[in-house]
């Protein structure tokens, strides 16, 4: 297996229990449950699209990148794993290229703030009165992992998270009013599925053996200081086979580009650090 699509799925599923430590959990309702295993795609019948059509697809994908210096938003998230899921408050505040900021709260109660900038990975535990500092170098020295900060903010505006050239294999065609595009990326499978009507991306699934992560993408809206549609709705899925999915769905109810009044990130001086774990 890869190491490095691996970890790097494994990064994101830190950042997942790391917040799943910030606050309590309940049960998952079981109509909500998901089975083990791999999630795999249903196809009826495909039909291979022309060169000319792949460019298009390709230089759509590219658009997709959203063009801002300030984001600002607000909505829910919820987590589940492990027949457990826990719901909370979001903001995000995201200077493009710089920073991502997150505050993360539970009926008014703040758990968690995250902040992410080109040189380091901070995280407060509110709830638990710990904090945790690693230059953002430590992805690549502890993790073997070519992971980029440019590839960590699009998780939260619907780009297509790897922008090196893919070798695709093919583009189909499919009858469900879907397009996609199948490549290789080092030892892992790349799968993106756009929308036939607008060329939206709907989902990019980055796999390799028994190891899978989807993000799909919902409710897409125009907006128009950056002349261009965003999902409101994104939801992370981390498979492994024989064992049951987390998932980190996102919901945002307000988003703007415009920069934020403040972005504050202090420590409390009686915090314990706490060491980033390694997979």
């Amino acid at each position: 297996m890869d190491s490095r699509i691996k970890n790097y799925a494994l990064l994101l599923l830190y950042l997942c229990l790391f917040l799943s430590a910030c606050f309590p959990s309940k049960n998952l309702l079981k109509d909500k449950e998901k089975a083990k295993g791999e999630l795999t795609l249903e196809r009826d019948s495909s039909y291979n699209v022309s060169d000319k059509k792949v460019n298009v697809l390709l230089k759509e994908l590219t658009k997709q990148n959203a063009k801002y210096t300030w984001v600002v938003a607000k909505g829910r998230a919820q987590y589940a794993a492990n027949n457990q899921e826990f719901n909370f408050s979001l903001q995000l505040r995201q200077e493009k290229d710089k920073l991502s900021w997150l505050s993360l709260k539970k009926a008014s109660i703040e758990g968690a703030r995250i902040k992410v900038t080109p040189d380091s990975l901070q995280f407060i535990n509110y709830q638990e009165n710990e904090y945790t500092i690693v230059p953002f170098s430590y992805l690549n020295t502890q993790y073997n992992l070519p992971f980029t900060f440019e590839q960590f903010q699009t998780l939260f505006l619907g780009a297509p998270l790897i922008h090196e050239a893919i070798n695709w294999e093919k583009v189909v065609y499919e009858k469900a009013q879907k397009y996609y595009l199948q490549g290789q990326y080092h030892q892992a499978q790349l799968e993106i599925i756009l929308q036939q009507e607008n060329n939206f991306m709907q989902e990019q699934i980055l796999s390799i053996g028994n190891f899978s992560t989807h993000i799909a993408y919902g409710n897409y809206t125009y907006i128009a200081a950056i002349n261009m549609h965003i999902p409101l709705q994104i939801e992370l899925t981390f498979l492994e086979r024989g064992q049951a999915p987390v998932v980190l769905f996102i919901h945002y109810n307000e988003i703007s580009f415009q920069a934020p009044n403040n972005v504050r990130f202090e420590i409390p001086e009686h915090y314990k650090f706490v060491e980033m774990p390694r997979f």
